[in-house]
């Protein structure tokens, strides 16, 4: 990561609404268009923190206050409202967007852009390739956003630390999806809050370019994956307003699915990410509906990535994590049912952990 503070080029007053995940971003794919943008000085540089701290840890309605233009085209859900409406509500976490290298594991979810970003997708059949298999693109908001999702990539983030926080997985890839979905989940009053800037990602020795099998494909699912679409599949209407005892209660939940035999663990995976994967399914099908009329090359890609989802669910290895340890799949799904009774149990005692840290720190 590089501290060079860009402005988003599609930068706009006001401030936003939202709860869309990516669809509040902007995506831009055009491989010479970010190398630009990655080369401009700023006239004036902005102060990394302040930006952060001009959103973190106030209540969204103050920021509201702010600015004469709301804009809420990617709002779809009362909960964001609510949230304004209580004096507990915070912005807990804060991003600014990527610039260079995005970080994403997968690509097809480029596929359900909308809006500009789509447009510019399919805008030219003889780079549209090029910029589905991209990895290096411009991704940011064109306002300061405040937004209620589960979306999390931990590049570029702020924290306010003077509350509770759910904490981050310790290990593996996609660690920052799972403290995300955590804080969507578990912490009722916790807001995002996005800046209509970036800064620059320029990871050493990895390819700009992914291949078209790497960029359609759904698997092979690593554990935080897996983990993540198990916690999707809790009951969330047992949830309380607290969100130290949700934290305990998704722990809980954790806990009884590792105390589970071996060969029941393994099927309760494959049940419960099913379901993950059929709404992915769906949400797909619906593009495909809503665009006849999309460029055949479009049409084609998301025909196989529906495919890929679909025989996703139909293979049992498709629900091993491959990234842990073990020679077969039966070792590594013991090594996930370890992982998966730690991380309950560190959630079941964080609210604890959490209270001990700020006690020790004021007795400073």
């Amino acid at each position: 990561m590089l501290c060079h503070i860009l402005p988003a080029p599609w930068r706009n007053n006001g401030v936003a609404l939202s709860n869309e995940g990516h669809q509040q971003f902007h995506f831009d794919m055009k491989t010479n268009r970010v190398a630009d943008l990655g080369g401009q000085e700023n006239e004036k540089q902005n102060d990394f923190l302040s930006l952060h701290e001009k959103m973190l840890s106030k209540h969204p309605g103050t920021l509201i206050e702010e600015y004469d233009q709301i804009n809420i085209d990617h709002l779809r859900e009362k909960r964001l409202l609510q949230k304004l409406a209580d004096e507990a509500s915070h912005i807990a976490v804060t991003f600014a967007g990527i610039s260079g290298d995005s970080g994403m594991h997968k690509h097809w979810q480029r596929l359900c852009l909308d809006g500009d970003s789509y447009q510019q997708l399919i805008e030219d059949e003889y780079s549209y390739r090029e910029k589905l298999c991209t990895r290096q693109i411009f991704r940011g908001t064109s306002q300061f956003t405040i937004s209620d999702t589960p979306f999390c990539m931990g590049g570029n983030i702020g924290l306010d630390s003077s509350r509770l926080l759910p904490p981050f997985m310790p290990v593996q890839r996609n660690e920052d999806g799972i403290f995300g979905l955590l804080l969507y989940l578990c912490f009722p009053k916790a807001c995002q809050g996005h800046l209509p800037y970036a800064i620059r990602h320029v990871p050493p020795n990895r390819p700009s370019q992914v291949e078209l099998s790497h960029a359609l494909s759904i698997t092979p699912l690593r554990a935080n994956d897996i983990l993540l679409g198990l916690l999707l599949s809790m009951n969330r209407q047992s949830f309380e307003l607290n969100a130290a005892q949700n934290l305990v209660a998704a722990g809980s939940f954790l806990s009884e699915l590792s105390n589970l035999t071996i060969a029941s663990f393994k099927e309760t995976i494959k049940e419960k990410y099913s379901r993950f994967l059929q709404i992915q399914i769906t949400s797909v099908q619906q593009y495909l509906h809503n665009r006849p009329d999309a460029p055949s090359f479009w049409q084609e890609d998301t025909k196989q990535v529906l495919e890929n989802l679909k025989a996703a669910i139909q293979r049992d290895n498709s629900f091993i994590p491959s990234d842990l340890p073990g020679e077969t799949s039966s070792e590594k799904l013991a090594v996930f049912k370890e992982l998966t009774a730690k991380f309950g149990r560190l959630l079941t005692y964080w609210p604890t952990i959490w209270k001990a840290a700020v006690e020790l720190h004021r007795d400073k």
